[in-house]
């Protein structure tokens, strides 16, 4: 199904309105954080909630600096914040293992790459840099922390722009499926590229980027799903 389906079209009708923050357990982070040592920083900037701006906008920064294992704490806090396991799933990538005690400095090392490849090529770079990213087969990178990863990258600030990579996980996934009878495959790179482009041909005829249509998915979702 390439035709929008009905459901969306409408919330693609009206204007733009961004999602609802998301909550976080800031003690878990803390002490993963008190665990993992330098590399693990937790955004102090971050209130009980967060907005998908204000957390591109720390990744951003910390990016700047080059203290990449902060920003991708910072990004990691939006997509696994309100989850029990958020924290220590996210020092697992970090340390490279599956009981992390320290950051692992080729994993940072390979994150800032990807980080980089989407921030100075643009939208034409994210496949390469998802590619690139899952063959090295972090401990724990599955497809909404990579995809979460290279959104908050490629933001830029702004992550409804244009120039922004959508998100994909279960919840839009399963979506997708029930309602686009569109199937795709947790991790590879070629579903990730046919999400991204079936957004874009979604959301172009009305002047919506992948990321503002991946939010209505989820608008969608919590409606029906409310909870």
């Amino acid at each position: 199904m390439t035709t929008v389906p009905v459901s969306l079209h409408a919330l693609l009708t009206a204007p733009f309105e961004p999602p609802p923050p998301v909550a976080w357990q800031r003690d878990r982070w803390r002490a993963w954080a008190d665990r993992m040592g330098d590399g693990f920083v937790v955004p102090e900037a971050f209130g009980e909630q967060v907005e998908r701006a204000d957390v591109a906008a720390v990744v951003d920064d910390e990016l700047d600096r080059g203290r990449t294992g902060a920003a991708f704490v910072a990004a990691m806090v939006w997509a696994l914040g309100d989850a029990g396991d958020g924290a220590y799933r996210t020092a697992s990538v970090l340390g490279g293992r599956r009981r992390p005690t320290v950051v692992d400095p080729d994993v940072v090392r390979t994150l800032d790459e990807s980080a980089r490849t989407v921030r100075d090529a643009g939208p034409a770079a994210v496949p390469t840099a998802h590619r690139a990213v899952r063959a090295r087969g972090l401990h724990g990178l599955v497809a909404v922390t990579t995809t979460t990863w290279l959104h908050f990258a490629s933001a830029r600030r702004d992550p409804y722009g244009p120039h922004a990579a959508p998100v994909l996980d279960d919840t839009v996934r399963g979506w997708l499926a029930s309602h686009a009878d569109l199937h795709l495959h947790d991790g590879r790179t070629g579903d990730y590229v046919q999400y991204t482009d079936r957004l874009l041909r979604w959301g172009r005829p009305f002047g919506r980027t992948p990321v503002q249509v991946e939010s209505a998915v989820r608008a969608l979702v919590a409606t029906t799903c409310p909870g």
